[in-house]
């Protein structure tokens, strides 16, 4: 009887614990880079660039790449299909721009999902 009243009491503090924790998540993360403003956002206005640390474009070097516009200007479309199911297919296109400010895309994923997301 005691173990049964000692496991009913554990149960009892998980859902208490559970009502008392915090419904939502944020993960953060920061990275400090010792350049200008100037420098990070002309380097990252150029979605061409992204091919330097963009994992997924890593993951397949072999991957069918089409560009549609120019680079580093509201507009411009960067298309990839992949063989490899997680880089699938898709496109981004920058959506804004603020100068030394922020870069806005708009990434529509076709292959192996849809869906449509914007970052900065």
């Amino acid at each position: 009887m005691f173990v049964l009243e000692v496991i009913l009491w554990l149960i009892l503090l998980v859902f208490i614990i559970a009502f008392f924790s915090p419904t939502k998540w944020s993960i953060e993360a920061e990275i400090v880079i010792d350049k200008s403003k100037a420098e990070i956002y002309n380097y990252i206005k150029i979605l061409r660039n992204s091919e330097n640390y963009n994992k997924w474009v890593m993951q397949d070097p072999n991957m069918h790449k089409e560009f549609k516009g120019s680079d580093g200007s509201v507009g411009f479309v960067y298309c990839w299909e992949s063989e490899q199911k997680q880089v699938g297919k898709g496109e981004q296109e920058v959506i804004a721009m603020n100068e030394n400010d922020f870069v806005e895309y708009e990434i529509r994923f076709i292959k192996p999902f849809e869906g449509v997301s914007t970052s900065m």
